[in-house]
C-alpha cells in the first residue's frame, strides 16, 4: 500500500520511514440486495479481518487491509457507510466508482 502524506508521517514519528507498507487486499465483497442487513457482510468482513490479523501474526507480516468500496447513489447499497462503520478510512476521496479504504489491523480494536 502507498502510504498518503499523513500516514507516511504518522509511521516516520514511530521508527518507520517507509513508503509503501504491506497489505491484504479485499476484492470483491458482496451480498445479495434480498439479503442485505442479515449480517452475512459483517460476517464475511470480519472472516476476512481475523485471517488477515492471523497470517499477519503468524506467517509473514501485514499491516493493512485495504479495498475499493463501490458507490452507489442509493444511500442504503453504498457500502463506504458499511466499511466505515468496521473502522475502515478513506485513502483516496473520490465521489463516483470506488473509493480505497484502509484499516490498520494493529490500531483496530476488533
Amino acid at each position: 500500500m502507498n502510504l498518503d502524506a499523513d500516514l507516511k508521517q504518522f509511521f516516520k514519528e514511530k521508527g518507520a520511514d517507509y513508503k509503501t507498507l504491506p497489505a491484504l487486499k479485499i476484492g470483491r465483497l458482496a451480498v445479495d440486495d434480498r439479503y442485505l442487513r442479515c449480517g452475512i457482510g459483517t460476517i464475511l468482513l470480519e472472516f476476512a479481518y481475523g485471517l488477515a490479523k492471523y497470517t499477519s501474526n503468524s506467517l509473514f507480516g501485514c499491516r493493512f487491509l485495504i479495498l475499493d468500496a463501490k458507490r452507489n447513489q442509493d444511500h442504503a447499497k453504498d457500502s463506504v457507510h458499511f466499511y466505515k462503520k468496521f473502522g475502515f478510512k478513506t485513502f483516496k476521496e473520490r465521489n463516483k466508482g470506488t473509493l480505497p479504504m484502509y484499516l490498520d489491523i494493529y490500531l483496530n480494536n476488533r
